[in-house]
């Protein structure tokens, strides 16, 4: 049987025993799931990969040695997980490869999409189900991801959000 969103279902009222209470089941258990995951937020955090906030030997060699690198340095680092031949993806890298940062405090690393597992200690908690996604991670090791088209100005701000996050 298929239902549209919302719509109801008739099942019957449970009837209440002497030994037992009466149990009352949702309506619309379907359509109250799919509303729920439709409804979430494109910005969100992420919990840190360890208690610590810091990753441990083995996290860290799973990683590319850029970003190993950028981790063990405390830098704030923005990842670009992108699809070349999508036309918003190319722009969002344009936006990302002329971002004007200081290269000390700053890393920047572009990405297939396809790559995303070699990213996974740094990106868990992080849902990327789409490119473009920009994953901008502060020095305790939280993550925002910026789904979808966003241009230089949006990304400088969420860098800077993760600078004055890591400060804390």
């Amino acid at each position: 049987m298929f239902l549209r969103p919302g719509a109801r279902t008739e099942t019957p009222e449970p009837v209440a025993t002497s030994s037992q209470p009466a149990a009352v089941a949702p309506t619309t258990p379907a359509a109250t799931s799919a509303t729920q995951t439709a409804t979430a937020p494109v910005t969100s955090q992420a919990a840190a990969p360890t208690q610590t906030g810091k990753l441990d030997r083995a996290a860290l060699s799973k990683l590319p040695n850029d970003v190993a690198r950028a981790v063990r340095s405390d830098k704030v680092i923005t990842l670009l997980f992108w699809n070349p031949r999508a036309a918003d993806d190319r722009q969002v890298r344009h936006h990302i490869k002329h971002l004007k940062l200081d290269d000390r405090k700053v890393s920047v690393k572009v990405a297939n999409v396809k790559h995303i597992s070699r990213y996974a200690p740094i990106t868990r908690g992080v849902d990327v189900q789409q490119s473009p996604t920009v994953v901008v991670v502060d020095r305790k090791l939280q993550a925002e991801s910026l789904v979808g088209y966003v241009d230089s100005v949006t990304i400088r701000q969420a860098i800077s959000d993760a600078q004055r996050a890591g400060k804390r």
